[in-house]
């Protein structure tokens, strides 16, 4: 069902859904929910990875936020306030590598600005269920999350983090908001695309905490990009956040009084990844392989060195079956 809510100066377009990946649940039809069909058909034109994580959600109804128009004094302040910090959010989230792209200032905006805002998931849940229940494929191994709570806790990490995503509780009505990204390089700039989808979200819900029960950042690229930006929160978050520092502004800081704020590394799968792990897998197998081929070498020298006649033969064949048994094991 599209709906429209008119707030000041705001237009909302509210899409009913199914996530995309639960076909025999879908909840779209094309006669009464025109535009969300044709919304769900342009998955095919987004950026592949948003594509593979939209079908990566499990099957749970929700609305789904999809954009937001704005017009007005309140909303241009807004927006030329986040574009004000954009040195504090390159230093907050990006570790120095030259990889990582810093944001640079833009021109504002004012009263008369048209703004129209996508949000990549804005969803709000239509049951009980948990973030698990959501997203059941798009986090699998502890290293590839990372949980920031409050500006006075350390960035959690590991088995904690895991732990808490998967028993985090969403009741029905409430609401999860997450960017996504295919490069962990510009995670600057997609924290900025958080922080100003926080900081409007309330001229559309208009509730305390936005109903929000988590948000974040889903990304894809290189590992060891993500694996930097993990231990340059660890190192830099909470000395960042002290009590006086700027950066005490940032809506999604506000945030994090209701909900965590949380980046994870989802691994895009395709026939070139799998054909890249199968390659990894052969390599593994051949040094295996090579290890088991020098111990037959050196045990045969050994045999042969040690021992003579009838003995040796026969000594030589019962321990070169065993190696040759072996080997076939791990081939």
């Amino acid at each position: 069902m599209m709906s429209r809510r008119k707030s000041t100066g705001v237009t909302v377009v509210l899409l009913l859904a199914s996530c995309f990946s639960c076909a025999s649940s879908e909840l779209i039809s094309y006669s009464e929910y025109h535009v969300g069909k044709l919304r769900h058909e342009n998955l095919l034109r987004q950026n592949s990875f948003e594509k593979i994580m939209l079908s990566k959600s499990g099957c749970e109804p929700v609305y789904r936020c999809e954009r937001a128009s704005f017009e007005g004094e309140l909303e241009s302040r807004i927006v030329n306030e986040i574009h004000s910090r954009y040195r504090a959010f390159s230093a907050t989230f990006c570790p120095g590598n030259k990889n990582f792209e810093l944001l640079s200032r833009r021109k504002p905006v004012n009263a008369t600005t048209h703004l129209s805002y996508q949000y990549d998931m804005c969803y709000q849940l239509e049951r009980d269920t948990t973030l698990r229940n959501v997203f059941p494929e798009v986090v699998e191994n502890e290293e590839d999350i990372i949980i920031l709570l409050s500006p006075e806790e350390e960035p959690v990490v590991g088995e904690a983090a895991m732990e808490i995503f998967n028993q985090l509780k969403i009741a029905e009505g409430k609401r999860i908001y997450f960017e996504i990204t295919s490069d962990p390089t510009i995670m600057p700039r997609k924290c900025e695309q958080v922080e100003t989808g926080i900081c409007l979200m309330p001229g559309i819900f208009g509730e305390e905490g936005l109903g929000l029960v988590a948000f974040g950042v889903i990304t894809n690229g290189e590992k060891e990009d993500f694996q930097e930006l993990k231990a340059h929160l660890q190192k830099t978050w909470v000395p960042r956040f002290k009590p006086g520092k700027t950066e005490r502004q940032f809506g999604i800081v506000r945030q994090l009084k209701y909900s965590p704020f949380i980046i994870i590394y989802s691994k895009q799968k395709n026939i070139y990844s799998d054909l890249a792990d199968l390659k990894d897998i052969a390599l593994d197998t051949r040094e295996r392989v090579d290890k088991v081929d020098d111990a037959v070498l050196s045990l045969r020298k050994e045999v042969n060195e040690n021992t003579e006649g009838t003995n040796a033969a026969v000594l030589s064949h019962i321990s070169l079956r065993t190696l040759e048994s072996l080997r076939s094991s791990v081939s």
